[in-house]
């Protein structure tokens, strides 16, 4: 079967690689048109889960700011193939590509970091890690199609509660809280002036907006948050804010994008810090650094000498905890150190 379905039909195939190349190309093509419009781009849906079968259409997921900025746009994604079709489900907006009766692409449009963009996510990453609830969920699907080959609405609400529990899987595995380092309304004036200026140059990046910045003590499940609330209290109550200098820039690699930071001198107050957050379920080597910038690597060798030109050493003080659920981003509680 050649990518496309015709509308309100259902019939699912195993896994393709096409797709893949597919939904590569259209999310650059994407990205050309809007620019910086498009916090994010992923390839979504079961055509981006490997181990199932799916309808032929590619999903793709666009994160914005707000609906306006797109919306100002559609004349010019109708030009290159991108059909605006409304506000198909609450929270987001539904693009599509094909013919009059055939759909090739499904594009949504969702705000950044909301309970839709999230979904999204969260449920191709979790089903891409976990084989049974991916089995189970390819199942239905093919028991489903056979049934309602004519009927997709049909198919679509017969899959619902089989989505919901994996959701509400998906959600609890991907959520967890974080304790962060936070400084002085000085150093955090500096440190965001090093990132409003990427972001003034064009650069914007998928590292989570509108919060402080800081460097990461610990991660852990959510079922912690009522212990590490009394912890950071204690800590606050004996630990005094302390100098700190930030002497280099740094750059590491995740599976599909870099991390532009900067670093401070791992001091005898840092590991002091830390020692408090040993328990941490830190997913790699810990290291104290404040990010910057996360987007592709070709982006992040871009941005990276307008940081290179314009970094002072900068004298600082941590003066601050924080602690976070991510994601959806959640601020739980502040406290200042001594």
């Amino acid at each position: 079967m050649s990518l496309g379905l015709k509308r309100g039909t259902v019939a699912v195939e195993a896994h393709k690689s096409e797709w893949e190349i597919s939904a590569k190309k259209c999310i650059e093509d994407l990205k050309k048109i809007l620019g910086d419009l498009a916090l994010d781009v992923q390839h979504v849906g079961s055509t981006a889960i490997k181990s199932i079968c799916a309808k032929p259409i590619i999903d793709i997921a666009i994160a914005v700011s707000d609906f306006d900025s797109i919306l100002s746009m559609n004349k010019k994604l109708e030009e290159n193939g991108f059909i605006f079709r409304g506000q198909d489900i609450p929270g987001q907006y539904l693009y599509v590509c094909g013919d009059e009766d055939t759909r090739t692409h499904h594009i949504h449009v969702v705000i950044h970091d909301s309970n839709e963009w999230n979904n999204y996510i969260n449920m191709r990453d979790y089903l891409n890690t976990h084989e049974d609830d991916a089995r189970a969920y390819s199942e239905l699907k093919e028991s489903l199609a056979k049934k309602y080959p004519d009927d997709r609405k049909t198919y679509t609400e017969k899959k619902s509660d089989l989505i919901n529990e994996i959701l509400n899987k998906a959600n609890h595995w991907r959520k967890a809280l974080y304790v962060l380092a936070g400084y002085d309304d000085e150093t955090e004036k500096i440190l965001s002036g090093l990132q409003n200026k990427l972001y003034d140059l064009g650069f914007s990046g998928i590292q989570t907006k509108n919060i402080p910045m800081h460097f990461t003590l610990g991660s852990y499940d959510i079922d912690f948050e009522d212990e590490l609330k009394s912890r950071l209290e204690k800590i606050a109550e004996s630990k005094r804010a302390f100098e700190i200098s930030f002497t280099h820039i740094g750059l590491f690699r995740l599976p599909e994008n870099d991390v532009l930071f900067v670093a401070p001198e791992v001091n005898k107050d840092v590991l002091s810090l830390k020692d408090n957050f040993l328990d941490s379920k830190d997913q790699f080597k810990w290291s104290a650094h404040t990010t910057l910038l996360i987007d592709k690597p070709d982006l992040i060798q871009k941005a990276l000498p307008n940081v290179l030109n314009s970094f002072p050493e900068i004298e600082g003080k941590v003066s601050k905890l924080y602690l976070y659920e991510f994601w959806p981003t959640r601020h739980i509680m502040t406290v200042e150190l001594n």
